[in-house]
């Protein structure tokens, strides 16, 4: 089985999962009486109940396969392999997004970092918005500069260390 026929595979399972369930999600109130069960049926990411689950996944196979895909077209794309070098380093800005940009976040919208849910005003989306691309902007940069003197990521690297 070549790539492309692999690829088409998990696109069509993710799509078979996606579809159906997204449909039903839609119409349950339609088609249920049972509001607990329209609950089960509709809910959405907490409680992470089966149905938003294989909703959730089928999209993810979805779009998993689809840039798998388009991603042979844009090979030689400078661009496209800079976010690529920012993907291989995931671990790093995923705990430095945990860490150094919701400290920063936190100084710079005047919000406490450890509030609990609902405890505080909520942020402007907007506002919310406009920080994470720049943050983004900034691990795009950051890894692009990072590659050039390392083949792997901060922590990365120092996971290769502790688990050799």
């Amino acid at each position: 089985m070549d790539i492309i026929d692999h690829q088409k595979r998990v696109f069509l399972l993710g799509a078979a999962l996606f579809i159906p369930v997204t449909i039903l999600q839609i119409c349950a109130q339609n088609i249920f009486t049972n509001k607990e069960l329209i609950e089960i049926i509709t809910a959405d990411y907490l409680p992470p109940l089966l149905p938003f689950l294989l909703s959730t996944i089928g999209f993810g196979l979805m779009l998993i396969a689809g840039f798998m895909y388009s991603s042979s077209f844009f090979l030689e794309n400078k661009f496209i392999q800079n976010l690529a070098t920012t993907g291989q380093m995931t671990l790093t800005h995923y705990i430095a997004h945990l860490t150094i940009g919701m400290i920063i976040f936190s100084l710079l919208s005047g919000k406490p970092y450890g509030a609990k849910i609902n405890q505080t005003a909520s942020v402007h989306p907007l506002w919310i918005l406009t920080f994470s691309i720049v943050y983004f902007i900034f691990s795009y940069y950051f890894s692009k500069i990072w590659k050039t003197k390392y083949k792997n990521g901060p922590l990365e690297t120092l996971m290769r260390k502790i688990s050799s």
